[in-house]
């Protein structure tokens, strides 16, 4: 039986000036498109996913700050996991948190590296941060061994599908993890994190639903039409 996984929104305040700038070039993409056009709701998906990366960068420090935080606060043996969707905003992370040793596990990094990095993070001391993405978290055991603790997973970046929310949690939230986990799901006020975690529902402490896909979008549009 698995432990409790716990789903935490974090609602944080960050500069928009940049975001904004973003969010106005998205906007008037979306809008110039033709709703009836083939791969008309690729195409808004694509542009949106601007915004996302804006709201990751817009983030970064508030993120960066948390992570610091909670490394201090706790002894060696007690690491993280990032998640991050955009390489720019993996490598911001990486430099900002250099000191407590990160290691990262993308889609860029080759199967071999994946595995002796995973084996890594769980066992020794000198790494306490894991960076993921979706492409390079897949079938890899992050929770800690011989005395390493790693129960809690930040999510940097926010995705629409709640399978990517599943599959990163589950890197820690699989057998043989003994502690309880939590997921820490940063939300920016003011850009679209707020649409992707809208109708976030928790049932028993693991994720029953995130209404991401052409609802949420088709909201967003809709109020960008006035």
């Amino acid at each position: 039986e698995l432990p409790a996984l716990s789903i935490v929104p974090v609602p944080v305040r960050v500069d928009l000036k940049e975001y904004k700038k973003v969010e106005a070039n998205v906007k008037n993409a979306i809008l110039a498109m033709n709703p009836s056009s083939k791969g008309y709701w690729l195409g808004v998906l694509d542009r949106l996913n601007y915004l996302r990366q804006a709201a990751g960068i817009a983030k970064i420090k508030s993120v960066t700050e948390w992570s610091i935080d909670f490394l201090e606060s706790n002894p060696a043996e007690v690491k993280i996991v990032i998640y991050a969707h955009h390489k720019a905003i993996v490598g911001h992370l990486s430099n900002a948190l250099s000191a407590w040793g990160v290691l990262k596990i993308v889609g860029s990094s080759r199967p071999k590296d994946r595995e002796r990095d995973a084996l890594a993070f769980q066992s020794n001391l000198e790494n306490r941060v894991m960076i993921i993405s979706a492409a390079g978290g897949m079938g890899i055991d992050l929770f800690g061994t011989n005395g390493i603790e790693c129960s809690n997973l930040v999510f940097s970046e926010l995705e629409w599908r709640p399978s990517d929310i599943d599959q990163a949690a589950g890197r820690l939230h699989r057998l043989g993890q003994h502690l309880a986990v939590t997921a820490w799901l940063f939300e920016a006020k003011g850009t679209v994190d707020e649409y992707i975690l809208l109708r976030l529902i928790q049932k028993d402490g693991t994720i029953a639903q995130i209404v991401g896909d052409h609802s949420i979008v088709a909201e967003i549009i809709d109020q960008w039409r006035g």
